[in-house]
């Protein structure tokens, strides 16, 4: 019997002897206190039950990319992967455009903000790409936005199955034709004027989530994926060496297989595909050349590739702007006056100066003299995730709270 059981029953015994005009005995009160103290001497005494300690979890610190595995020493054979012929499938739901006029105002000089107010589908602008007739096009969440200077226009159908995504690639090909995905579409649209067809990546390119496109001069597109592949199409080109639109190149064909986040088309042809976490693959058509944080990259995250007029590189990395002549490697970083380390945007500007869009503001790089704009100076937020030079060289830049237009101030 546990001492509260005994105490308990020393109570309910008390009460009934009282109601039956009795009282407890000397000798049985004697009984029971001794009892009491039996039971206790007998009580285990059990350790407080000791507070679980919570093992912390450390997460690794944003290195500056990943050691890379040594180089084979012989070029790996280029493997193609060619899939079955035809794969588009055109969409006959009749596209649904939305017009709305573009306002012209900002409260700084030389600065207009637009917002879903003025006609953008969402204020989450993850890219822009410039048409040859000097169409702007905008990757919003979920969907596409064009503007012609004057109008915007929103891209949508009854069966669109674009789903809210933070991250929209697109790119204008030679012939017009705008090419754009999600991570969610599982392909890619090909729009051509109001007609769209939609390629699966379920035969075609070998990797659900595209993360990345480019368009080649010879009319070939390029897309990076999240996983396993770098897919080609030339379909609309013929400029295909072996008789098949399409063609991907995976981790055997002598590149590291990471996410494909930037691509870019350098002189003479030769592709330039940045990786989130095995640096930069050079790629001439034949054999695969990988540069990381070793070689002088900025970091192993890569996020976006230009070409200079001059034929130099410039890589915006998680770990500062870099840029590549072919032979020597530069990085420059907030300590040189970039306005951060993660720099997710780089454009040429119309006077040849170079802008940074970053998770602080966008810098402009003239060579010499770095100038960081934010917004407080006009900028629709500080994080600028793409940016884009028009024909009459105003830039855009585009936020997660709309997109910003700037002339510059002479």
């Amino acid at each position: 019997m546990t001492l509260r059981r005994l105490s308990t029953f020393l109570v309910l015994l008390g009460l009934l002897l009282t109601a039956c005009g009795g009282a407890p005995t000397p000798d049985l009160e004697a009984t029971v206190q001794a009892a009491v103290a039996a039971t206790q001497a007998a009580q285990p005494t059990e350790p407080p039950t000791p507070i679980p300690t919570k093992t912390p979890i450390v997460k690794p610190t944003s290195a500056l990319g990943r050691t890379p595995t040594q180089k084979p020493t012989e070029t790996p054979t280029l493997k193609a992967i060619h899939t079955p012929q035809p794969v588009a499938t055109t969409i006959d739901t009749p596209m649904s455009i939305s017009a709305t006029a573009a306002t012209r105002s900002g409260l700084h000089p030389g600065w207009t903000t637009y917002t879903t107010a003025d006609g953008l589908a969402d204020n989450y602008v993850s890219s822009i790409a410039v048409g040859r007739d000097g169409m702007l096009w905008f990757g919003i969440a979920g969907g596409v936005t064009r503007c012609d200077g004057e109008t915007w226009a929103t891209v949508t159908s009854a069966d669109d199955p674009l789903t809210r995504s933070l991250h929209v690639p697109l790119a204008v090909a030679p012939d017009g034709a705008v090419w754009y995905s999600n991570w969610t579409v599982g392909g890619v649209y090909r729009l051509d004027g109001e007609s769209r067809t939609f390629y699966t990546t379920d035969d075609i390119l070998m990797g659900k989530e595209v993360l990345s496109i480019a368009a080649a001069p010879n009319g070939s597109l390029w897309f990076g994926t999240r996983y396993c592949c770098i897919s080609r199409f030339s379909g609309l080109s013929g400029s295909t060496d072996d008789g098949e639109a399409w063609a991907a190149y995976t981790w055997e064909d002598g590149w590291s297989g990471d996410p494909v986040g930037a691509i870019a088309v350098g002189q003479n042809g030769v592709l330039w595909f940045g990786t989130w976490g095995g640096g930069v693959f050079r790629f001439d058509g034949e054999n695969w050349t990988n540069y990381t944080w070793e070689d002088g990259l900025g970091s192993n995250s890569v996020l976006c590739v230009i070409v200079a007029p001059d034929g130099a590189l410039w890589f915006g990395t998680e770990g500062g702007a870099s840029r590549f002549d072919g032979q020597t490697w530069t990085t420059y970083t907030p300590d040189d006056g970039l306005a951060d380390y993660v720099v997710s945007s780089i454009a040429l500007g119309p006077d040849g100066t170079l802008w940074f869009g970053t998770r602080n503001g966008v810098s402009r790089f003239d060579g010499q003299t770095w100038t960081t704009f934010t917004a407080e100076d006009g900028l629709a937020d500080n994080p600028v995730s793409s940016i884009a030079v028009a024909p009459d060289g105003t830039l855009w830049f585009g936020t997660r709270n709309g997109v910003s237009r700037y002339l510059p101030q002479d």
